[in-house]
């Protein structure tokens, strides 16, 4: 595939809502349908898969865009994704998502690198995320160390097995 422009990234607005929706909900079945159970996949897509508004509009939530098309996105927050619990100099990396067709390009990497710089100019000393597994080499190669297997509790009694990751900054 030729790649005429090349990405740029810019803050999220809530107005992005319903792009960053329909990435989600494009993406993120393919992504894990190698994977996941089926039955895991039906339970953890409708929440997953899904953009979450105040995160569109945290400030800290960022869109990857290859001339008007969204291609990726991802951000952190200081809150822990699901409790809100703040630990000074701890962000959380969230929802970093390639579209699978733009896949092996650079892009998810030149995200997180964004991510990493703009979680360091906001005082953070290490970010944590819940990686699915299909991402973990991916978060190893940019730096996050393995802390271990987590499950993901969701609605429905659906269990996402995924892995506990840390990187200092």
């Amino acid at each position: 595939m030729m790649l005429i422009d090349s990405p740029m990234i810019r803050r999220a607005h809530g107005s992005d809502f319903p792009a960053v929706d329909r990435l989600f909900s494009t993406a993120y079945p393919v992504l894990l349908a190698g994977t996941y159970s089926e039955e895991v996949c039906a339970g953890a897509l409708p929440v997953i898969g899904r953009a979450q508004p105040e995160l569109l509009r945290s400030g800290s939530f960022f869109l990857v865009l290859r001339g008007a098309l969204l291609v990726g996105a991802g951000g952190w927050t200081q809150a822990a994704p699901g409790r809100g619990a703040r630990t000074p100099g701890v962000g959380h990396v969230r929802h970093v998502v390639t579209h699978h067709n733009y896949q092996r390009q650079g892009i998810g990497r030149r995200l997180l690198d964004y991510i990493i710089g703009h979680a360091q100019g906001q005082g953070m000393r290490e970010l944590s995320c819940v990686s699915t597994l299909n991402a973990e080499p991916f978060y190893a190669a940019m730096g996050f160390e393995r802390q271990g297997p987590v499950t993901v509790p969701l609605p429905g009694g659906v269990k996402l097995p995924a892995v506990a990751m840390r990187a200092r900054l």
